[in-house]
């Protein structure tokens, strides 16, 4: 008997010291994989908290801090070349700038709901990244958030989102697709430059896109413009060589510079707008010379616009 009660005596006192263990309180710790088991050592003034230990056991690590944390600094993971996996706690509200950037092995990320910012070059070069959810309650993806996450397929974006930017998804080469959701207002400068969309639809609400957003997309087939679009950027789809047809929305009013050019496999533009929009000379250059159908009452003022005359012979009346 006096065995038993020393034993669980002893119990108790282990239970008691394990629950003062930073590990045990929620939000006290980070989980990761390490590629060869070494220990991944974080930019350790990147916490708003300190780290107490980090360890590494049966093929998983743990980074303790001293109490909760709530930011993931800039840089705070920086070229950590082994880092495979990676799970960050509940109470993080921020992710920062690259604070992850160049983790070259990273394949799998756990972001907690209640995370509202993730900076600019957070994720970039993380080349073996395939898949990230980003929470509800992120109102921006940051420029080159995800540029450079070349075996990216699989991206979830929530209705919170609203803009996009510039490099976004620059040289995800591996998505091919996207849903942006009718939340987003503005793509930026170059989002999905060389990724390899086969189709896109740009949201309801979008008036312009912006300057070689959809760049060199080469197996970018359809694209649907939204009715509320006033301008196409410089560049915006050029090179998207495989794209079969475009319908310009009535309320575009300009198409910029090599907006279309290099879509060489186009059968044919539809111009909606009565009024012929300010382009380019260079803005359906090497568009396959497929036909231009414009409004049948407006044939002869987009022969005579400001270079439209260029294509005079390609403009033809809209189909009945």
């Amino acid at each position: 008997m006096k065995n038993l009660v020393l034993y669980f005596g002893l119990a108790a006192v282990l239970v008691a010291s394990c629950s003062k263990n930073p590990v045990e309180e929620p939000g006290n710790y980070i989980i990761f994989t390490s590629s060869d088991e070494s220990v991944v050592i974080p930019n350790t003034g990147a916490f708003d908290a300190n780290i107490v230990s980090i360890t590494y056991v049966d093929g998983k690590g743990t980074i303790t801090f001293d109490k909760k944390i709530t930011a993931i600094g800039k840089q705070a993971f920086r070229q950590c070349l082994n880092l495979t996996g990676i799970t960050i706690p509940a109470g993080v509200t921020s992710i920062g700038e690259e604070a992850f950037v160049n983790c070259t092995s990273l394949t799998s990320v756990t972001i907690p709901a209640g995370i509202t910012s993730i900076g600019e070059g957070a994720f970039g070069n993380c080349t073996n990244l395939t898949r990230i959810a980003i929470p509800d309650g992120v109102a921006s993806i940051e420029e080159s958030t995800f540029s450079g996450c070349t075996s990216l397929t699989n991206v979830i974006i929530p209705d919170s989102v609203t803009s996009m930017g510039r490099n976004a998804f620059s040289f995800c080469y591996a998505l091919t697709e996207i849903s942006i959701p009718n939340s987003v207002t503005s793509i930026g400068k170059w989002a999905f430059e060389k990724c390899n969309l086969s189709s896109i639809t740009i949201p309801a609400g979008m008036t312009s896109i912006e300057d070689y957003a959809f760049y060199d997309c080469r197996n970018l087939t359809t694209v649907e413009l939204p009715n509320s679009l006033t301008s196409i950027g410089y560049g915006a789809f050029e090179g998207c060589r495989t794209l079969a047809s475009i319908t310009i929305p009535y309320s575009v009013t300009k198409i910029d510079v090599a907006a279309f050019a290099g879509c060489s496999s186009l059968t044919n533009i539809t111009m909606r707008p009565i009024t012929p929009p300010s382009i380019n000379d260079f803005t359906f250059d090497n568009t396959n010379n497929c036909p231009i159908y414009v409004p049948a009452a407006s044939v002869e003022n987009y022969k005579h616009a400001v270079f439209w005359s260029k294509f005079a012979k390609r403009i033809q009346s809209l189909p009945e």
